[in-house]
């Protein structure tokens, strides 16, 4: 399946959850991590992705609810947080924000 198919199925997963639970609702992708470097100043780089490919945020007022997605756009679970949690922001931090 290709990252434009991926996203159209986020984004009206996102859709929904604004519709029905109303809240802010946001679209992230994993960030890319070096897996393997060679060279002195790495001329060559490995870099991949692993586990979830993309998340949506659910924030409402009290909770934020995270529900992580694969690169097929397959739903593999969801947790939630508290307002303020530093887990959230640790998480948030490996991810970069998509349009829409």
């Amino acid at each position: 399946m290709s990252q434009r198919q991926v996203l159209k199925i986020l984004r009206e997963f996102a859709a929904r959850e604004r519709r029905e639970k109303g809240g802010e609702v946001r679209i992230y992708q994993l960030k890319l991590a070096t897996v393997l470097r060679r060279g002195p100043i790495p001329e060559m780089r490995i870099r991949s992705r692993g586990g979830a490919c993309y998340l949506v945020e659910l924030r409402q007022s009290k909770q934020t609810r995270i529900y992580f997605f694969d690169g097929n756009g397959q739903m593999l679970g969801a947790e939630n947080y508290g307002p303020e949690d530093p887990e959230l922001q640790r998480l948030l931090d490996h991810y970069r924000r998509l349009p829409g």
